[in-house]
């Protein structure tokens, strides 16, 4: 495959590309050759296999099916139905779009991740506070009142406060 499989935002470019030429009326060979010149990233790598295949006279499907397995079974099906259909460009504006979709879908899922983890790290650090600051304190003030359960819990906590602080994380 020479440089590596398409990622996913090759593929939506590649996708584009591939919509715009043919409703154009540019040769797929031509176009995708011009775009090897024009980036020299993955992209533009892709676009560059994909037009020597073509030159070598695959179609389409049978250039991007030696994608291996970096290319899904599903994005080949429908070009070989847009193809035989006469609607490539549709059926691959369709495809991007959904690319698109689930680029965004991953993006949203990932920054959701990061709430709870920083509520986490902040309720850590507010329970190390109590531990280290607040603790000691409450026993001290509660030994003057009364000695209960709640004020033992308080005096072991603040005894192993540098395993629950330090060791723990």
């Amino acid at each position: 495959m020479g440089g590596g499989p398409p990622e996913l935002d090759d593929l939506i470019a590649v996708n584009a590309e591939i919509a715009a030429f043919v409703r154009a009326g540019i040769p797929l060979e031509m176009g995708l050759r011009g775009l090897y010149g024009l980036k020299g990233s993955r992209f533009g790598r892709l676009a560059g296999r994909l037009a020597d295949r073509l030159a070598d006279g695959q179609s389409l499907s049978a250039a991007l099916a030696e994608e291996g397995p970096a290319v899904p079974r599903v994005y080949a099906s429908v070009v070989e139905a847009g193809l035989a259909s006469g609607t490539l460009p549709r059926a691959l504006e369709s495809l991007a779009e959904s690319g698109r979709i689930l680029q965004d879908t991953r993006r949203r899922i990932a920054t959701a991740a990061i709430y709870p983890l920083i509520c986490l790290v902040v309720a850590y650090w507010m329970f190390c506070f109590f531990v280290v600051v607040i603790g000691p304190q409450l026993v001290d003030t509660a030994e003057l009142i009364s000695n209960s359960w709640a004020i033992e819990i308080l005096r072991r906590f603040n005894r192993y406060s540098w395993v629950l602080t330090k060791l723990l994380p």
